[in-house]
């Protein structure tokens, strides 16, 4: 099966040749229940496969357009990968040059107004957002082939004048590293400045501590599972175990959270669906909660100086607000809930279960110093005593 794995791998290289394709690193190793793997990645774009061989493979190409020779091996000699494997732990180091897929034209470049004005859209936070539309979200990648990079940009040469940018001017390079992961191997990931995609339901204990670049998983659900990923990009499809500590996430997307904690700060998340068991611990973050499943049971939230939208559950749920200085903003009103002179937390907002249907489950908010934007319900009572 290796051997057949090899052969059909050296076909694809040998295909794609005259395209300018180089092979930077191909390496298979055997692996057990025991196996742990270590990736040190610096400046790399890794997309993580499941592998159903027993193997741990890294394949690693770079595919150019339009380069020299010259140019071709500049960029190659910056690329350093080493791979080995040790007392069953399978340690990768990589130092990259941080493209998936970029384009370079060798004149000025300037942005191509009529397409952004033509593509003006008009957003707002106060509209439920579905699951689904939040994986429309994740699921898109700009500037992912040269048509969309035509459109963004004209070319302007040294009189001023502009033309539309041609294939045959503009050098692509891209850039695709396979690292396939047996379902068992516990993963153990450093990551700096670097993108990291994991397209499938990921069954393996993960161990990320990330700095910088992106982080896209499809659907993570080892109980054990411990992220801490700052200063990065965040989208993931599902979360459905784990602990996450998430610190200056800018336009994070999950579109569906469960049995999980996170602890957040000065971070920006939005959440498709709350489902069951949630509990986040929060300090200067805003957050978007647009829909709940129909037995989400329990919603923790404790937070500081943070901005909280959320949308009120379809299905009949309770709800607690407890806390001091805090504003809440339910549709156009406007709350102002001043601290105690003693500043302990009281009971600002509560909403009992209706009663005689489907009950979905509880939403409790502690917060302090912050702001609650309520929308698309009423609240039942509401506390203002000091």
């Amino acid at each position: 099966m290796k051997t057949l794995y090899n052969l059909l791998f050296l076909c694809f290289v040998m295909a794609y040749s005259h395209g300018q394709t180089q092979q930077v690193l191909y390496k298979s190793f055997d692996t057990d229940r025991q196996t742990t793997a270590m990736l040190n990645l610096n400046n790399t774009n890794v997309l993580i496969e499941r592998s159903t061989d027993g193997q741990m493979h890294f394949e690693y190409t770079v595919e150019f357009k339009n380069y020299s020779k010259k140019e071709r091996k500049r960029i190659l000699d910056a690329i350093k990968v080493e791979v080995s494997s040790f007392e069953n732990n399978i340690h990768l180091e990589t130092s990259s040059f941080g493209h998936m897929i970029s384009y370079k034209v060798d004149a000025g470049l300037i942005l191509n107004n009529a397409y952004f004005k033509n593509n003006k859209t008009k957003d707002s936070v106060y509209v439920r957002k579905s699951k689904d539309s939040i994986i429309r979200q994740i699921e898109t990648t700009p500037l992912d082939d040269m048509k969309r990079f035509a459109q963004y940009f004209k070319v302007v040469d040294d009189q001023g004048n502009t033309s539309n940018v041609k294939s045959k001017n503009v050098k692509i390079q891209k850039s695709r590293f396979v690292i396939k992961v047996p379902p068992y191997v516990q993963l153990n990931i450093l990551a700096e400045m670097s993108n990291i995609t994991i397209d499938h339901d990921f069954l393996n204990e993960l161990n990320l501590t990330a700095v910088g670049g992106l982080f896209k998983a499809k659907h993570l659900q080892n109980p054990n599972n411990n992220l801490e990923i700052t200063d990065a990009g965040l989208k993931i499809e599902a979360i459905s175990n784990g602990v996450y500590r998430f610190k200056k996430i800018k336009q994070g997307m999950i579109a569906t959270l469960e049995n999980t904690v996170i602890n957040s700060e000065f971070s920006e998340i939005e959440c498709g669906e709350i489902g069951a068991n949630v509990k986040i611990i929060d300090f200067n973050s805003t957050y978007w909660f647009y829909n709940w499943g129909t037995d989400f049971k329990r919603f923790d939230l404790d937070s500081e100086y943070s901005k909280i939208h959320y949308f009120y559950p379809v299905a009949d749920y309770s709800l607690n607000v407890v806390g001091n200085n805090t504003i809440n903003y339910i549709g156009a009103t406007k709350l102002v809930l001043q601290p105690t002179r003693n500043g302990e937390k009281f009971k600002m907002i509560e909403r009992k279960a209706k009663g005689g249907q489907p009950f979905s489950g509880a939403i409790n908010i502690d917060i302090v110093h912050g702001i609650i934007y309520s929308h698309d319900d009423e609240v039942t009572y509401i506390n203002k005593d000091d």
